[in-house]
């Protein structure tokens, strides 16, 4: 039962500090305020998944560090920005966004911004949730639990991270897809 406990209480704070061992390259909230924005590309192109992204990522940001980040378009932000999705700012930070697989993620700093991008539709929601796991210590132990540490003086190091999910199929059901009528017919043959 003691050992349960400890590899339990071991897994569950598996660093929440995950920056002790690296010197941070951006601050992004100093003192509980934040010194960047969210930006999303200008252009109108963000998909709908890229701007969930840009909500999550202001929704855990201020559970993390109690600051606001505004989301804005590209262009309307005078100061460093977080980057969200496709936007102009990645491809110029060397990111071939038409070369990005469906659910590759990228995780990049270029000066004062930090860019979290993908292949669409899923990659740039991937980045955010790699990045506020890997980066941050925010954990999702299930639906209800979630593990969200506090800091509001929140800073990343320098990045250069490219990734993709480890499963390529996610479902949590036996039952046949809905979206699959071939797996569909399949079953009901049986």
């Amino acid at each position: 039962m003691h050992l349960r406990l400890t590899l339990l209480t071991a897994l569950l704070l598996k660093p929440l500090d995950p920056l002790s061992a690296a010197e941070p390259s951006i601050r992004l909230a100093e003192n509980g305020t934040a010194r960047h924005a969210i930006v999303i590309d200008a252009a109108g192109t963000a998909t709908e998944a890229e701007r969930f992204a840009a909500e999550e990522l202001a929704i855990f940001l201020k559970k993390i560090t109690g600051a606001a980040f505004p989301i804005v378009k590209e262009g309307e932000n005078a100061g460093p920005g977080i980057y969200v999705g496709h936007t102009r700012r990645a491809a110029k930070a060397g990111v071939d966004l038409a070369a990005l697989g469906e659910e590759d993620w990228v995780l990049l700093t270029a000066g004062e911004d930090l860019i979290l991008t993908g292949g669409r539709p899923r990659g740039t929601l991937y980045a955010v949730y790699e990045f506020l796991d890997s980066k941050a210590g925010c954990r999702w132990i299930a639906p209800d639990i979630e593990i969200v540490p506090a800091n509001r003086d929140f800073a990343v190091p320098s990045l250069k991270t490219r990734g993709r999910p480890g499963l390529s199929w996610r479902e949590t059901t036996l039952y046949p897809r809905h979206d699959d009528p071939k797996r569909c017919r399949r079953q009901s043959a049986r």
